[in-house]
């Protein structure tokens, strides 16, 4: 699906029987069932991702840059900067991958030693897009206008249960 004709508010893509067999984490976020397919994309459908972004998460400043579209990817940094430290920090990649866009994110403590093995990555198929909204296994980029990006994500607990993480970003450039 790569022509966006209608944008679609959380509430109905999140109710919506047009999506795949998918399940919901939280309020905003998703995963598809098992054997069901992401949803055919390009990287340029997410393009309008791209951008230096500013703002609040986790107690503290939170930072994502992204870089645009480029041989079928995006590569992105967040940042999550709590008083003078730096807690942590993910290296992303947005890539075409099987006909859709897949996202792949990999987590550093502050002295670079990673939270994944070397050779893994979290991996987040795409569940759903429309224009301005991006619902990835666990984690939803969702464009308040030119300026603003909110990103929630899905964080697995110990019982099993999920807790949504929201990100609220306006654009940085100056």
């Amino acid at each position: 699906m790569r022509c966006f004709l209608v944008r679609a508010s959380f509430a109905i893509v999140l109710g919506s029987a047009h999506l795949p067999a998918q399940t919901r984490l939280t309020d905003h976020t998703v995963a598809l069932d098992d054997g069901a397919e992401a949803m055919e994309a390009s990287i340029d459908d997410v393009a309008w991702i791209e951008g230096a972004w500013r703002g609040s998460g986790l107690g503290g400043i939170v930072e994502e840059i992204w870089t645009a579209p480029a041989g079928g990817a995006m590569v992105g940094m967040f940042r999550l900067t709590v008083g003078d430290s730096v807690r942590f920090y993910e290296i992303m990649t947005l890539r075409e991958e099987g006909g859709s866009v897949t996202l792949l994110i990999k987590h550093f403590n502050p002295n670079l030693t990673g939270w994944e093995e070397k050779d893994e990555a979290q991996t987040a198929r795409l569940v759903w897009l429309v224009e301005g909204e991006a619902l990835f296994e666990g984690v939803t980029f969702h464009q308040e206008g030119r300026d603003q990006l909110l990103v929630f994500a899905a964080m697995r607990q110990k019982d099993g249960s999920y807790r949504e993480l929201r990100f609220e970003y306006t654009s940085a450039k100056r």
